[in-house]
């Protein structure tokens, strides 16, 4: 968001929690792909 003016305070906050969201969304998304691999694993080895 560097760089990035806002004309209001509302702005402002929409972006940084929209941005905040996408954050969380594919951290989420990457800890469920690494939960699958290590089930993948387990169920696997035996």
């Amino acid at each position: 968001m560097g760089g990035k003016r806002f004309g209001s305070e509302e702005e402002l906050e929409n972006a940084v929690t929209i941005w905040i969201n996408e954050l969380v969304a594919e951290e989420y998304d990457i800890e469920i792909l690494k939960l699958v691999e290590r089930y993948d694993k387990c169920l696997n080895v035996g």
